[in-house]
């Protein structure tokens, strides 16, 4: 593999960090702020809100630019928006704070990836979108339980701090790992009518909103529903967030090896279905530790590992539109964890807690009909 993927999976550790532990310190953020639960929550939907609005215009706005310096300057500005939202001194800036990261983050990562895509040939595309999305998983496994348990007991702000601090070293080791000259094709106007005109990137489009959004009804308050329902304490949420995020990084690995050798389109039917069934799982761990964990080890195996499989099932499908189709996917994505934090904050507010992982798996399995109806629209199992 090219050396130059590890600086651009440590950055997507940084952003992977930075996008899911706010997830399992939402009650200090809330008690800190005088807020509700639901309302620490929307800080994810605003998140993500900006991700996905932000991704096709960044995409536009960098398009000429060098791919390397980008990927630099947008970490560096994630991580100058950590380290405000760590002094933020009021619900609002917080908001504000996070709508920035979210920006930075929705110009760094589709970069990566699509930079990634470039660098290798297609046989080995899929183990670098894996290694370089496994950034994510990475931060899964490390970043989000260690994060939660530094928010949980030493404070949020001290985790968010502390976050913008390492992203300023990752931006100091990208700059100095990934020299100049890439240059890829600009995301234009053109471009982007050219992908959206394409009935099989739509499709493709349906399916991580969809599963995404439907895991996000559950994950954007996964530690309020880990700490009540499942009845763990602060160390037992840690715990069981580090379990989710090994099995998503195992999962990730897996699925871009897979992808490699049976295809996009069965690894990403797999992984869907698999997701939703762990999510209906979750239902009967109230009070059970140890099957929530279990439940969570298959979920958390299968949702990165869909991710993965979307990405390459996109650029297969439209490989001259690499730069277009994937901050396009990234927007997607990030539209979805908003909507699925609205949803599962709408279903919070009216006091659904337990019902949270029912209604993810129900907008989860919209999802697997809708892969199922794209491999059959182009007759090709790839896809």
């Amino acid at each position: 593999m090219d050396a130059r993927l590890y600086y651009l999976t440590l950055g997507n550790v940084m952003i992977g960090t930075g996008t899911m532990v706010v997830s399992g310190i939402l009650d200090p953020i809330a008690a800190d702020l005088a807020i509700s639960v639901s309302a620490a929550g929307q800080v994810t939907t605003v998140y993500a809100l900006a991700f996905a609005l932000g991704a096709p215009v960044a995409a536009a706005f960098t398009g000429r630019f060098d791919r390397a310096r980008v990927l630099a300057l947008s970490l560096l500005v994630f991580a100058a928006a950590s380290l405000l939202s760590a002094v933020a001194p009021n619900y609002t800036t917080l908001l504000i704070a996070r709508g920035l990261g979210g920006l930075a983050a929705a110009t760094f990562s589709p970069t990566a990836v699509a930079v990634a895509a470039s660098l290798v040939p297609p046989a080995e595309r899929g183990r670098a979108i894996a290694l370089v999305f496994g950034g994510m998983t990475i931060a899964s496994v490390l970043g989000v339980p260690l994060g939660t348990w530094i928010g949980l007991n030493f404070g949020w702000r001290i985790l968010l701090a502390g976050l913008g601090v390492l992203s300023l070293g990752a931006v100091i080791a990208l700059w100095r790992g990934v020299p100049g000259g890439l240059f890829l094709p600009a995301a234009t106007l053109a471009r982007w009518d050219e992908a959206l005109r394409l009935p099989i990137i739509r499709a493709l489009l349906g399916v991580t909103l969809f599963q995404i959004g439907g895991s996000f009804v559950l994950f954007a308050f996964f530690g309020p529903y880990l700490g009540t329902v499942t009845g763990v304490g602060t160390d037992g949420i840690a715990s069981l967030l580090f379990l989710f995020g090994l099995a998503s990084l195992i999962g990730n690995f897996a699925a871009g090896w897979a992808v490699d050798r049976v295809g996009a389109g069965p690894v990403a039917h797999g992984a869907i279905a698999l997701t939703a069934l762990s999510m209906v799982a979750l239902l009967g761990t109230a009070g059970a530790p140890v099957l929530a964990g279990l439940a969570i080890i298959l979920w958390g195996s299968a949702v990165f590992g869909i991710n993965t499989a979307q990405q390459a099932r996109l650029v297969d499908a439209a490989p001259g539109l690499a730069t277009v189709v994937l901050p396009a996917n990234s927007s997607i994505l990030f539209a979805g964890q908003a909507l699925g934090a609205a949803l599962g904050g709408a279903v919070l507010a009216m006091g659904g807690l337990a019902a949270l992982p029912l209604v993810g798996a129900l907008v989860v399995g919209i999802a697997l009909v809708l892969s199922l109806r794209a491999m059959r629209q182009t007759g090709r199992a790839p896809v």
